[in-house]
């Protein structure tokens, strides 16, 4: 390793050091919170969470990107599912990038799954509900919507939950013949 490699890491971790000490006495937020995060990241080392509010004090989705990332690479489902409950509509699209990952590690035990139908992956999620026999979180996120694919997974998890007259009323509905078929077992 060279000397300016370490010379790096040793400045990092005294301001580190002296940040913490700092953030125990003062409040400290904006500019001296980001930087800490900076910090932090570039010697790998993790970090409270909750500092990112004091570095970004307007909730938004790069805001929940950011703390998002954070909670996930942690993987407390406490705090995960605290945090996806209390996202708004307009800004929940920042945890889109993480749902996959949150619902195939069992990261999220809240019933806010609806919030999950904004995500461009939202059927890769109900692939991996389905999967493991979460019929009923697929349900809340595809339920009276009115996309063929929305209404094709609605139908196969009320199935699944042994509601076959409302999953063949909800499989009518789908308009396309492939799906229709598929739902039906290729009959």
């Amino acid at each position: 390793m060279s000397s300016i490699v370490y010379g790096r890491q040793v400045k990092r971790k005294k301001f580190i050091s002296a940040y913490e000490d700092y953030r125990k006495k003062y409040k400290l937020e904006g500019a001296n919170a980001c930087r800490a995060i900076d910090i932090y990241k570039k010697s790998e080392t993790d970090f409270d969470c909750n500092l990112i509010n004091e570095c970004m004090q307007k909730y938004s989705v790069d805001f929940v990107k950011l703390k998002g990332a954070c909670l996930v690479k942690q993987g407390d489902k406490k705090k995960i599912t605290r945090f996806i409950d209390s996202l708004k509509p307009t800004i929940f699209p920042g945890m889109c990038d993480y749902g996959e990952y949150i619902f195939h590690n069992d990261l999220y035990t809240g019933k806010g799954h609806n919030k999950f139908y904004q995500c461009k992956d939202k059927y890769k999620i109900a692939d991996i509900l389905i999967s493991k026999g979460e019929y009923q979180s697929v349900v809340n996120i595809f339920f009276k919507k009115t996309k063929d694919m929305d209404r094709y997974y609605t139908a196969v998890s009320l199935r699944k939950l042994g509601k076959a007259k409302a999953a063949d009323e909800v499989a009518e509905k789908i308009k396309d013949e492939a799906l229709r078929l598929k739902y039906s077992g290729g009959k």
